[in-house]
């Protein structure tokens, strides 16, 4: 049985970046990682229906949450279709903080679709 949550971007811009914000048991939550880098903002940007990512951004600079970490140390070979399928810490128990908070840059099309949300299964 899948689980269904929702990823969005929350950003100081525009829809195609910001720092990254899950959305789990009702509850939404961002992704920390000491080691996010353009290979994860892939998966992510995919995700949202952007073909691909400028950026990795991490350290915070987009913004830092303040609610819950669901995600830490996420480690994507670049191909997976969703964050959750890529190496991970198990969802809500995360070993950073919110300093560590990653946001992505993705590329914009005039064919991309969702914007800022998307749901995906867990």
């Amino acid at each position: 049985m899948f689980s269904f949550t929702e990823v969005r971007l929350r950003g100081p811009y525009n829809s195609t970046d910001g720092f990254v914000e899950i959305l789990y048991n009702d509850t939404w939550g961002t992704l920390c990682s000491e080691k996010f880098d353009i290979k994860d903002a892939r998966v992510i940007c995919r995700m949202l229906g952007y073909p691909d990512a400028l950026a990795a951004v991490t350290k915070g600079l987009f913004g830092q949450g303040n609610e819950t970490i669901w995600l830490g140390d996420v480690c994507c070979h670049g191909s997976e279709t969703s964050i959750f399928h890529c190496p991970r810490q198990e969802i809500g128990s995360p070993d950073c903080g919110h300093s560590d908070d990653v946001g992505v840059v993705c590329q914009k099309t005039e064919e991309t679709p969702r914007g800022k949300r998307s749901f995906f299964p867990i």
